[in-house]
């Protein structure tokens, strides 16, 4: 009873806010409950005029992702504080606390559950009529297991900006279950309930201004929405596109600085990379199917690759990608291995290396840049690193050194990261 009670007062605050008068709401019910219809027209006047033009106020998808971003990094934008600072209009103590003390209610229910297994929903957006978005914020407990849990259609669009949480030296970020839900375990309680709050307090203001599809033309955010980029026409006839808004799309990189995105992947499979390396030979030209070697390299023993006709690789070694290239010379043979991010390589990689390749020179090539932000997507960001070079020097075969080492040092593009993600997609199926 108490949580239907809760719900009930929850969806009265909403309509409240959007009549704008909680004199309107009182009247209005008044006449429905004595069947007076005498003056309905004007009340009726009165609620629709509210209602328009509470409705005629709007948010750009731009905003709202800022306000999503900030409430999964634990902070409250000013347009939710002014809502929570509000008094509620039912109960006597501001929204913000109202919802807090219900959120917390509700963790106590399932806490305290005396059986195996129980689920409540501690927020949920869905407001289907004039605005598209759907995040759910849940706790679980399984046999003596507690949890939260994200989901919602609308996640994909956010999931890279969820919380992520440090133990030591360990960064811990949310596993993924079914669905493709994100969950915590409950030890971060205070940090997802201040989320969940929120998460409430957005509904009510989406409740109150309608969602329009319209992306900001910025420097930095969403690729093809809110940042635009020119495509290679080779490219163009590839992908057999016109505009850049063919190509406009929720799985595209975020770009957060300049050759620096956010791909929304932590951790990629060798049997993912694969169909990576397969679908860039067959599928994206001449170039790519004589230059990528056809395997990802897993293992340190490089002769395969050494004495094949190809000059970059892709290697997998302790569970990080790199881009290798291959350099002949007259009487030797260099590989010049370019990372992501790392300065130097790990200390273990260059001793397997060193003895199952004695008579070859394997370098770690230098760079004043990284291409990996601070995700776990050094695969995406070799691939990207391999677009760029081989769109910037065409052949590498036998390249000079010194060219080699000024193209890995310049930053990543716009259509590179796209382009990455592109190849992610649809080697993976979707």
């Amino acid at each position: 009873m108490t949580k239907k009670l809760n719900f009930i007062f929850f969806d009265i605050y909403k309509y409240v806010i959007k009549l704008k008068s909680i004199g309107y709401l009182i009247k209005y019910i008044i006449l429905k409950m004595i069947n007076i219809e005498s003056n309905n027209q004007s009340i009726n006047q009165s609620i629709n005029q509210s209602i328009n033009q509470s409705i005629n106020q709007s948010i750009n998808q731009s905003e709202l992702k800022n306000i999503i971003v900030s409430i999964f990094s634990g902070k409250t934008p000013d347009v939710l504080r002014v809502i929570g600072n509000n008094a509620h209009p039912i109960i006597p103590k501001s929204n913000y606390d109202f919802h807090k003390e219900l959120i917390y209610k509700l963790v106590d229910e399932v806490k305290n559950f005396s059986g195996s297994k129980s689920n409540k929903i501690l927020t949920r957006i869905n407001i289907a009529k004039q605005n598209k978005i759907n995040i759910d914020i849940h706790i679980s407990k399984f046999n003596s297991q507690i949890q939260f849990y994200f989901v919602g259609d609308s996640l994909q669009k956010y999931h890279m900006f969820l919380p992520k949480f440090v133990n030591g030296l360990t960064i811990i970020k949310p596993k993924t279950g079914t669905n493709n839900s994100k969950w915590y375990g409950f030890e971060y309680k205070i940090f997802i309930v201040k989320i969940a709050v929120n998460l409430r307090l957005l509904e009510i203001y989406l409740f109150n201004n309608k969602i329009i599809d319209l992306w900001e033309d910025k420097f930095t955010g969403l690729l093809g929405s809110e940042v635009l980029f020119e495509i290679p026409e080779f490219y163009k006839e590839i992908f057999d596109i016109n505009s850049i808004e063919q190509i406009s799309s929720r799985f595209n990189p975020i770009k957060i600085d300049s050759g620096m995105y956010i791909y929304g992947k932590n951790g990629t499979s060798n049997d993912n990379i694969q169909s990576m390396i397969n679908f860039v030979r067959e599928n994206l030209g001449t170039i790519y199917y004589e230059s990528l070697y056809p395997i990802n390299l897993i293992s340190y023993e490089l002769n395969d690759f050494i004495e094949s006709k190809y000059s970059v690789g892709i290697s997998s070694w302790n569970y990080h990608s790199r881009l290798l290239i291959k350099i002949k010379l007259d009487d030797s043979v260099q590989i010049q291995i370019i990372d992501p991010w790392m300065k130097r390589l790990p200390e273990k990689i260059i001793t397997n290396l060193t003895q199952s390749n004695p008579k070859v020179n394997i370098e770690l090539l230098p760079r004043i840049i990284k291409d990996q932000s601070r995700e776990g997507s050094c695969s995406l960001c070799a691939f990207s690193r391999l677009f760029y070079l081989l769109n910037d020097c065409g052949d590498i075969k036998n390249i000079d050194l010194n060219i080699l080492a000024k193209s890995v040092n310049n930053i990543l593009t716009d259509f590179d990261a796209y382009l990455t993600s592109y190849v992610y997609r649809k080697s993976i199926g979707y």
